[in-house]
């Protein structure tokens, strides 16, 4: 066998054993802590316990008196009591001297109930005292408080807020003092407490409520009077006093809800005045730079009002100087700025268009018409804003170019029936009214209700009459309207003629009927249908729902003069058509 193995077996075992004596060991150790520490806090208890009540016997002895040192105080009691009782027989109010007898009764019989014990009659002596002094300590504090409520409202109405709002004070104080001090005399009121504390509180509220209002009306002064600074300090102190009121009174006395968002709004306009007042320097001055066509300087400066006004509306967004709107436009008007050197050059290039026109060169007109419509969609594509569809010259190219296939037709079948305005040197007018084929080149529609080339147009509003004028004027580039009134007359020449049967269309001679332009005679000046067929717009001088209609049509009687009528502009009828007259 091996030595080794011999001597280590022994060993083995012994060191096992020594093990399970420390694992028991320490199973109860954990077993016996949570008594033990139960035992501790126990006998702690029990300790403390034992050293009040020494301390308690010890005092007890301490304070034990002698039976006829006993007897003495509760002949004071009672000698007190049987004072108090005299007093309060032989007079009509109590004093506050008086009041003291009870006092000391009190205190007497409270030292009395310490030292000989507490025992059920002297604790019930002690309470019946206690609430005799409470009842007339309390019912002198009432006459106290209701008489400084009277004191106060005559102090409000001789007009000294001051001491009103003193006397209210004390006499809350009063109150609060019974109920808080002198419980027992059940003389409480809270429904006093809470009147009185709601009057001094309005009281208190009125100068504050007036003080603000004030501060705002003199800081509307200083704004009128430019001073900026002390505006800016007035409403900054109405602010704060509005939101220190808000928190104090609102719920006594009311006041505007959104008071101190307005406020604040104004101050804030105040503080962003100067900002204002640069950004309106600079929009003079850009605009005084686009009189002057200096488009890039004026551009650098709206661009610069823009920046300037979207810092103030962050700095300032309650500001009245805050305006969203205002910037957008100086955007925009920094954008037309860059855009006019190109604007200049359209409207340069639309006037050469009239210029062609004029001159009867309606394939050049065309020609120029077509390479500036090119040029105005790269520059609307660049600044979009730049020309609106409203725009006059758009709109005239915009006609050219739909209409650009009948240029010459329009011219020549337009000039070839004009004829001199007699009595006015320059003028032309339409030889007859304008027909359907004329007004269908020129438009590319026809409202009347019996179509026929030849015929004269019909049934459309003085609106649509008008807009036919500018239309011919933009294809022919003259200056096309309606007659007036005078040259319609004028148109006729003598008056006093007698008109024959032959040039006029009525009822009579047209058995009712619509006939062709330029079928009855003309009159001695070379011009048709001036009486009868359809009646004819008049150029109205002002504006207003109506107009003038002239020469009677085809369904109304020979006329002895002139027909004139007034219509509503908007009115279309099948017996109503125009012609038109050109300036020089």
């Amino acid at each position: 066998m091996n030595p080794k193995f011999e001597t280590s077996v022994p060993q083995r075992k012994a060191d096992l054993r020594r093990e399970a004596r420390s694992l028991a060991l320490q199973q109860l150790r954990e077993r016996l802590v949570l008594p033990l520490v139960g035992l501790l806090l126990l006998a702690g208890l029990l300790v403390a316990a034992w050293l009040i009540s020494r301390d308690q016997r010890g005092g007890d002895a301490a304070t034990q008196l002698a039976p006829e040192e006993l007897a003495a105080l509760k002949s004071e009691v009672d000698e007190r009591e049987r004072n108090f009782a005299t007093l309060v027989q032989r007079k009509a109010r109590i004093s506050e001297e008086d009041l003291g007898e009870l006092d000391a009764a009190v205190t007497a019989q409270e030292r009395l109930v310490a030292l000989a014990g507490i025992t059920a009659a002297e604790t019930a002596r002690l309470d019946a005292l206690r609430t005799r002094l409470h009842i007339y300590r309390a019912e002198r504090l009432r006459e106290t408080s209701l008489q400084l409520e009277k004191d106060a409202e005559a102090a409000r109405a001789a007009g000294n807020p001051a001491a009103a709002i003193a006397k209210l004070s004390e006499a809350l104080s009063q109150e609060r003092m019974i109920r808080e001090k002198w419980m027992l005399s059940n003389l409480e009121d809270n429904g006093r407490i809470a009147r009185l504390d709601i009057r001094l509180r309005r009281m208190q509220a009125d100068p504050i409520w007036e003080k603000g209002r004030q501060l705002e009306r003199d800081a509307d002064a200083a704004l009128r009077e430019g001073r900026l600074p002390d505006a800016e300090r007035l409403l900054a102190e109405a602010v704060e006093m509005e939101r220190d009121y808000a928190m104090r009174f609102r719920d006594v006395r009311g006041t505007e809800v959104d008071r101190v968002d307005r406020l604040l709004r104004k101050l804030e306009t105040v503080r962003s005045t100067a900002a204002k007042v640069r950004l309106e320097e600079l929009a003079r001055s850009a605009a005084a730079a686009e009189a002057a066509r200096e488009w890039q300087r004026a551009s650098e400066l709206w661009g610069e009002a823009a920046r300037g006004m979207e810092a103030l509306i962050a700095a300032f967004p309650q500001s009245s100087h805050a305006d969203r709107k205002a910037s957008v436009d100086f955007t925009r008007r920094q954008s037309l700025a860059l855009a006019m050197p190109e604007v200049e050059r359209f409207r340069s290039g639309m006037e050469e268009v009239r210029a062609q026109l004029r001159k009867g060169d309606t394939a050049q007109a065309g020609v120029l018409a077509s390479t500036l419509s090119a040029r105005l969609g790269l520059l609307l594509q660049k600044f979009p804003e730049a020309l609106s569809e409203a725009d006059p010259d758009r709109r005239q190219l915009g006609v050219i170019r739909e209409r650009a296939g009948t240029l010459a037709l329009v011219r020549d079948a337009f000039f070839s029936q004009l004829a001199p305005l007699p009595g006015s040197p320059g003028r032309r007018i339409l030889r007859t009214e304008v027909p359907q084929s004329l007004y269908v080149a020129v438009t590319g529609s026809n409202p009347s209700a019996k179509r026929d080339p030849s015929l004269p147009v019909e049934s459309l509003s003085y609106a649509e009459a008008e807009e036919f004028t500018r239309r011919l004027g933009w294809l022919t580039g003259l200056r096309v309207r309606l007659p007036r009134q005078e040259e319609h007359l004028a148109a006729h020449g003598d008056l006093s003629r007698r008109l024959p049967s032959q040039e006029a269309w009525t009822i009579d001679t047209s058995d009712g009927r619509v006939r062709p332009v330029g079928s009855s005679q003309a009159n001695p000046a070379g011009i048709h249908d001036l009486v009868g067929n359809v009646a004819e717009w008049i150029l109205a001088e002002e504006a207003g729902p109506s107009a003038v209609v002239a020469g009677g049509d085809a369904q109304s009687a020979p006329p002895e003069g002139v027909p004139l009528d007034l219509v509503g502009r908007g009115e279309a009828s099948r017996l109503r058509g125009f012609r038109v007259v050109v300036e020089p």
